[in-house]
């Protein structure tokens, strides 16, 4: 798939969303106007056409401009959804990016590239480091269930089977972030970590 088709695409998915309507009235003006440019070649016929065609890209662009605009305010809070669709955008066809190398290509690259910074860095003289001191951090400061509230609403929405609830259900219950900003403040005073809390699931 060449760049040209995934962007016909992508326009395609725009088109989908204007008014089938609305868009088929200008795209026949467009073609009226430019059939009676072809017959008559006169300045104003032109000039009639090129205002029409103008106007037919700038209504698609402002289409485009909002379809994507909605689409990611709309999954702001959803990062799989927002790369779901900016992934939509940034992806390019599988004929743009193959290509014939190998994994020991690949592999050989890199080790060269390494031996010869080593090479060139062989009789360079050892880097002064100057020590600087540093204040501790010895105490966190309390959370705020406001702040909780907001770091869950913003977190992505997804779970597995160690979670005691899913998070869109959490995320509907503002009433747990007093509860979770208490946890989180009593673990940073006593300087533990909740033992069952520290599981993981790994696959």
């Amino acid at each position: 798939m060449s760049n040209s088709v995934h962007t016909s695409m992508l326009r395609g998915t725009i088109i989908n969303v204007i008014k089938p309507r609305l868009l088929h009235q200008a795209k026949t003006a467009t073609r009226r106007l430019e059939r009676v440019y072809r017959r008559d070649k006169t300045d104003s016929n032109r000039e009639a056409w090129r205002r029409q065609s103008e106007l037919l890209r700038q209504t698609l662009h402002r289409r485009y401009v909002k379809y994507w605009s909605d689409a990611i305010t709309a999954n702001r809070r959803d990062s799989k959804a927002l790369w779901s669709k900016i992934n939509v955008l940034l992806k390019t066809s599988e004929s743009d990016v193959a290509t014939s190398h190998t994994a020991d290509d690949f592999a050989t690259f890199f080790r060269s590239k390494v031996n010869n910074i080593r090479r060139a860095t062989a009789n360079a003289p050892l880097p002064v480091i100057a020590d600087r001191s540093c204040s501790q951090l010895s105490a966190f400061d309390d959370v705020s269930a406001e702040e909780v509230f907001k770091i869950v609403t913003k977190a992505p929405t997804k779970h597995c089977y160690l979670d005691p609830a899913p998070t869109w259900l959490v995320k509907q219950l503002p009433v747990l972030a007093e509860t979770l900003a208490k946890i989180c403040n009593a673990s940073f005073h006593e300087g533990i970590s909740i033992e069952n809390r520290t599981v993981q699931n790994r696959k």
